[in-house]
């Protein structure tokens, strides 16, 4: 009996270390590639449009980085007031309504900045963009917080 439960406790260990972070050689081996592979792939950009795209992707990082960290302190505070013994509803629904004006926010930074992106661009390179965002999921549907997914 203690060897049965010696054996499911080590395959268990076993299968956790399986499904976690990877090693610290094998974590950082990809970021290179992955760096290079974020974003849309535009095809024939000029050097002129690189730079100006790099900026453009820079100052919508610097201004969307505050909202995505307060929404994360609103669905951090939103978990606890949901898992609390007692939920107090008319909390929980202020703070899905803060978050729901931060994500609202940052939905209008990204069509601002869609547009800017589209100054800078070809007809070409614009059909071939607007593909790409057809294709690819985007916004609070794709990026759903754990406790939206059941968990």
């Amino acid at each position: 009996m203690v060897a049965l439960f010696l054996v499911s406790v080590s395959y268990a260990g076993m299968a956790q270390r399986m499904q976690g972070p990877p090693p610290q050689g094998e974590r950082n081996a990809r970021p290179q590639m992955e760096e290079r592979e974020r974003g849309p792939k535009i095809p024939n950009l000029t050097e002129e449009q690189q730079v100006q795209l790099k900026e453009l992707h820079l100052a919508m990082e610097k201004a969307s980085l505050p909202i995505h960290n307060q929404i994360a302190e609103k669905e951090a505070r939103l978990k606890s007031i949901t898992t609390a013994d007692e939920i107090n509803l008319k909390d929980a629904g202020r703070v899905i309504q803060e978050i729901s004006d931060l994500r609202t926010k940052l939905m209008n930074l990204r069509v601002e900045n869609l547009v800017k992106l589209k100054e800078v661009l070809t007809e070409e390179q614009e059909l071939a963009l607007n593909h790409q965002l057809l294709r690819k999921p985007q916004g609070p549907e794709s990026k759903r917080p754990d406790f939206a997914r059941g968990r």
